[in-house]
């Protein structure tokens, strides 16, 4: 049994961790506490979008020449000490509309992709 609990654990870090991450970062973000935190919790957010992005189209994008290159020039230009980043511009122009037209769905997605993971791991503690 805990030969196939291992790679489960695994596929629920990979492809729900950046979306249960990015949940909370951007409800922290669009609170109106903590101004200072705002140009880093946006780049987190940018980040999460890319790294999921990254994983279902790295084994395409990698066969590109300077792929690594083009990937830590746009890294880097997304988190610059400068006002207008890389991260503030994706995330004002893409992000966050698309957030904000469908946050009672991502919410309820989150939530009951929650819900399903807990109790998940509750049968499976149940019947080791």
């Amino acid at each position: 049994m805990s030969v196939c609990v291992f790679p489960y654990f695994i596929e629920s870090d990979l492809f729900i961790n950046p979306f249960y991450l990015f949940d909370y970062r951007i409800h922290a973000l669009e609170s109106h506490h903590h101004e200072d935190d705002k140009k880093w919790l946006t780049y987190w957010v940018v980040y999460a979008f890319f790294t999921t992005g990254e994983f279902f189209s790295d084994v395409i994008f990698s066969w590109f020449p300077f792929y690594w290159l083009v990937k830590i020039v746009f890294l880097i230009w997304c988190f610059l000490p400068i006002e207008a980043n890389g991260s503030m511009v994706i995330y004002h122009r893409f992000i966050r509309p698309f957030f904000l037209k469908n946050k009672g769905n991502i919410d309820g997605t989150v939530n009951s992709a929650t819900s399903s993971l807990l109790s998940g791991a509750a049968r499976l503690v149940k019947s080791d």
